[in-house]
């Protein structure tokens, strides 16, 4: 799935009012051809991996009920993945729980390979944006495969294509102890994240635990170095708004700005009950490098927002992505260098 400029440049006009233009979507899914179904995985890799994209959480008192280890926007879980393995595609039925074995018409690459591709289609109210929803889901979902990878010593290399996303496989994974222990606790890590009631507007005035630290950038930029090269590291950055004592948000270069301005530009929350949102901007160099490079980048910030919907399930608090917002006004009350970055998603959270 390529994200290219004519995407970046429709999005942003359309955001602003000026143009109406759907996102297409592309996808493998007519060569993919099944060709069995097994109740048992192949391997233990393949078993553990394709915990990922299982439905681990069920919320009650919530429209979007079904949940799995990464967000998707109403609980629609998009995409479809596969590791290959003996000359097929392996993937897991969400509601079965059986390993589905495919053929792919384009066979090559090795085992050990990852497959990722858009499968099921989003509501017609997100046409304009659809593209850019699903690589943002899919940039959640690669961060736990490459906490994953990592757990195996197996490393991938991304390849960006027309109708998929694949990890090319640059070694075996290798099978060490405590895997078992390791990957439970971060499955339960992702159990416990959750967006809150949508029943509801952000309300909590809970506040959050003062204990609960930041992760460093040094640390993300180097899990974030495992799955992209060093270039898209450096075409992203983050931001973050924390809640003072005077009840407003503060950032480290100082400024300040009341929960007040935030409901105006985005009255779906009470800020009010919000103790830290964080916004994510793409450099426009990004832009002038090409398609492949606004895609990964786009992945990137998917990727980094999971770190910290994860970081904030460890500290007890909800984690809600954003998506749906004016990019000027959201840049404006935040004094983002508008000329260098785009404004391009956003998360907020709150104490549970």
């Amino acid at each position: 799935m390529i994200y290219t400029k004519s995407n970046f440049t429709n999005e942003i006009a359309r955001n602003a009012g000026y143009t109406e233009l759907s996102q297409e979507m592309n996808s493998i899914q007519s060569m993919l051809h099944f060709v069995k179904e097994e109740p048992k995985a192949p391997n233990y890799f393949i078993e553990t991996m394709l915990k990922l994209v299982e439905f681990n959480r069920i919320s009650p008192d919530n429209p979007y009920k079904l949940h799995k280890s990464y967000p998707s926007p109403r609980s629609i879980y998009s995409a479809k993945f596969f590791v290959k393995f003996g000359g097929l595609f392996v993937s897991k039925n969400e509601w079965t729980g059986c390993y589905e074995y495919y053929q792919y018409e384009q066979n090559q690459g090795n085992n050990w390979d990852i497959l990722i591709t858009f499968w099921r289609s989003y509501p017609n109210h997100y046409r304009f944006i659809q593209k850019t929803l699903y690589l943002l889901e899919v940039g959640h979902l690669l961060y736990n495969v490459i906490y994953f990878a990592n757990l195996f010593n197996i490393s991938y290399e991304l390849d960006i294509q027309e109708g998929a996303i694949r990890l090319r496989a640059q070694n075996k994974p290798y099978v060490g102890f405590n895997i078992d222990k390791v990957s439970d606790m971060f499955l339960e890590r992702t159990e416990q994240r959750s967006s809150g009631t949508y029943q509801h507007g952000v309300s909590s005035f809970n506040k959050l635990n003062k204990q609960a630290e930041l992760p460093s950038r040094s640390v993300i930029q180097q899990f974030l170095g495992k799955a992209f090269e060093k270039e898209i590291t450096q075409l992203i950055s983050f931001e973050h708004f924390a809640k003072n004592n005077r009840g407003r948000f503060i950032t480290d270069r100082g400024f300040e700005i009341g929960y007040e301005s935030m409901n105006r530009i985005y009255p779906h929350v009470n800020f009010r009950g919000v103790e830290l949102f964080s916004t994510f901007l793409i450099d426009h160099m990004a832009y002038q490098k090409g398609d492949q490079t606004l895609t990964k980048c786009i992945l990137a910030v998917g990727f980094v927002a999971q770190y910290f919907l994860l970081w904030a399930a460890d500290n007890a608090m909800f984690g809600r992505p954003i998506k749906s917002f004016s990019i000027h006004e959201f840049e404006r009350l935040s004094q983002v260098e508008s000329q260098k970055n785009t404004l391009f998603y956003t998360q907020m959270y709150w104490a549970k």
